[in-house]
């Protein structure tokens, strides 16, 4: 895993978390999972599965379910436009590397 993959991965379920004001027990049976696998994800000792990605995403306002499902070339035309260039880089590659772990 990469450094800048693990960084946001373990903040996007720390951040999660802190918002709903849940200790890492209370967060953990949300999943069915230990504390210790909690702290593990905040650490980046282990990558969070999916659906707990999904749940921290959603629950930071980072994914909505509201909003229609968007086709694959209207994806690559957002991404083309909003993470164009050298600056959106490392976006880009997180993003294919999410892409590739849910495929």
């Amino acid at each position: 895993m990469t450094e800048a993959l693990t960084k946001n991965l373990k903040e996007l379920v720390f951040q999660a978390r802190q918002k709903k004001g849940l200790s890492q027990a209370k967060f953990g049976e949300i999943f069915d999972k230990s504390q210790g696998e909690v702290s593990r994800y905040e650490s980046g000792e282990i990558r969070p599965p999916p659906e707990i990605l999904m749940h921290c995403m959603h629950e930071l306002g980072l994914l909505s379910t509201q909003e229609p499902e968007v086709s694959s070339s209207e994806l690559v035309k957002l991404i083309q436009k909003h993470l164009g260039g050298k600056k959106h880089y490392v976006t880009r590659k997180l993003l294919h590397e999410l892409i590739q772990r849910l495929a």
